[in-house]
């Protein structure tokens, strides 16, 4: 189902400020041809990515889509190869949490997040703040949020734009790797460049929509090969593909940013 974005000028009716997402599928994060364009060709030299020994669950989806098996088994996943790990589930991925989200130390992050746009229109992070037409008054004049849903009826919540990643994100991102599983990460290049301009230092997501479940099982099958296993960044997303294939209904797969940085390894820092 394609999302559907509403004009949020001032004054219309709410119902006209709604991006729309699916009920079914999550939205991923994507960055296109034209950005890798930009990017210098893979490091022929095998190299590690030290990571601070944090990491962040960001499951914004556990409203519409829980999955407590998913969550148990990324965190004893983290644990296991030295990292620490804090959870943001229901009601916690807030406007506010968005914007003090650089300042944590995260050194890996998994975000589990709707999204909505990515296609005609840029990346849009769901919350899980419901939507209120008096907040954020500023922030929404100046697009860095919006009004989403997974549908045109309640309940909508407020969803971050590339603007609200350079302009109201506090701090850097320090070596951070992101696993954006969502829908159609490698097809926006405005909030992807938003996020490395933050610090971020690698980034991988989906080249198109993807189903839930598909998207979990990819989660658990990724996450084992880069931590556990140790695999550089590309042998661990073709290792993927190869394992769970492409998304069933729309055919996506899982891509990796900066391209030149395919034979790094991901580590904790001693």
């Amino acid at each position: 189902m394609k999302e559907k974005t509403r004009s949020d000028e001032k004054g219309r009716k709410l119902k006209d400020r709604i991006v729309a997402g699916s009920t079914i599928i999550l939205c991923i994060l994507s960055v296109g041809v034209g950005f890798y364009a930009l990017l210098s060709h893979p490091s022929m030299t095998e190299e590690n990515l030290t990571l601070p020994k944090k990491a962040a669950i960001v499951d914004q989806l556990s409203q519409t889509e829980p999955n407590e098996t998913l969550v148990q088994i990324c965190t004893e996943t983290l644990q296991t190869a030295g990292f620490s790990v804090d959870y943001y589930g229901d009601g916690d991925v807030t406007v506010d949490f968005y914007k003090h989200l650089p300042q944590q130390g995260y050194g890996l992050i998994i975000f589990r997040v709707h999204s909505a746009g990515a296609v005609e229109k840029p990346l849009y992070l769901f919350t899980s703040e419901c939507f209120d037409a008096s907040k954020y008054d500023y922030e929404h004049r100046t697009g860095q949020i919006v009004c989403v849903g997974i549908s045109e009826t309640l309940p909508y919540w407020f969803g971050i734009t590339p603007q609200f990643v350079r302009r109201s994100m506090q701090g850097k991102f320090e070596n951070t790797a992101i696993l954006m599983m969502t829908c159609s990460g490698m097809a926006d290049v405005e909030m992807a460049g938003a996020l490395f301009e933050k610090g971020a230092s690698i980034y991988i997501s989906w080249t198109g929509s993807v189903n839930a479940d598909h998207n979990d099982h990819a989660t658990l099958v990724i996450l084992h090969e880069l931590v556990t296993k140790r695999q550089t960044i590309a042998q661990a997303v073709a290792y993927t593909i190869n394992k769970v294939g492409p998304d069933p209904t729309f055919q996506s797969h899982l891509e990796w940013c900066p391209f030149e940085r395919g034979d790094y390894t991901i580590l904790p820092c001693d």
